[in-house]
C-alpha cells in the first residue's frame, strides 16, 4: 500500500488533460490584498477603542503672577 495514492506513477495523478496542460501558467490566484485590508481595518477599530478608552486630558493648571 502507497502512503500518498496520488504519487507519480499513479493513473489518477498523471492525467492526459494534466500532462496537455504542462507550460501553460498557473491558474492560481494572486497576492491576498484583502488580507492586508482587513489588518487595516482591525487596526484601526482597535486604535478608536483603545483611544476612546483613554480618561481625558486635563487642562494645563495656569498660575497667576
Amino acid at each position: 500500500m502507497r502512503a500518498w495514492p496520488l504519487a507519480e506513477g499513479n493513473p489518477a495523478a498523471d492525467s492526459q488533460a494534466d500532462l496537455d496542460g504542462e507550460g501553460d501558467s498557473p491558474d492560481v490566484p494572486g497576492f491576498p490584498w484583502w488580507m492586508l485590508v482587513a489588518g487595516g481595518v482591525v487596526a484601526l477599530a482597535a486604535g478608536y477603542v483603545w483611544h476612546s478608552e483613554r480618561p481625558p486630558r486635563r487642562a494645563p493648571v495656569r498660575r497667576v503672577g
